[in-house]
């Protein structure tokens, strides 16, 4: 198997962690998940954007992808990857530590990530939503991956959309 970084890039709720866990059972697969880092920094009392948390745990992030990439063959980064300098500080990790860097691109609209997002339920969640949904660039083929691969979210019907605002679950 060759040694690959895969970086997912989407909006919270597009289904990155649900694509990643999927994954992780393929042999000598680890995955990283920030999802599980996000919870712990979007109780309903905490305020990560203007705190400084972000900033912080970012670094935190590439460290730990930089150590793990040195212990497994297949990882999977389970973050949003939202910009061109977070993605290619990626790139630049799976590059020093000879590995394929694919993209796996989560292509969802925002209102069905809105619904579907966890984030949205605190107020320190939707800090970090809406400032990862305005500060998003998409994927452009000059920042360096092997490949790059689309997955489409399904656009949703109105009445599914509100039922989903009302608490249904829409997948």
């Amino acid at each position: 198997m060759k040694r690959q970084l895969i970086v997912l890039v989407g909006l919270p709720g597009a289904g990155k962690t649900r694509w990643a866990r999927k994954e992780m059972y393929m042999p000598e697969t680890f995955l990283y998940s920030w999802v599980d880092v996000l919870k712990h920094m979007c109780s309903p009392q905490t305020d990560p954007v203007s705190n400084g948390y972000a900033e912080g745990l970012s670094a935190m992030l590439y460290a730990l992808v930089r150590d793990l990439s040195k212990m497994t063959t297949r990882l999977i980064v389970d973050a949003t990857n939202h910009t061109q300098s977070m993605r290619q500080k990626m790139i630049a990790i799976g590059v020093d530590s000879g590995r394929e860097v694919i993209c796996e691109m989560f292509d969802v609209p925002k209102d069905l990530c809105e619904i579907r997002s966890k984030l949205s339920e605190t107020k320190g969640g939707r800090l970090i939503f809406d400032r990862i949904a305005s500060t998003w660039q998409d994927v452009i083929p000059e920042e360096g991956f092997r490949e790059v691969h689309y997955h489409h979210g399904r656009r949703t019907s109105p009445e599914v959309m509100e039922r989903g605002r009302r608490g249904g679950e829409v997948f």
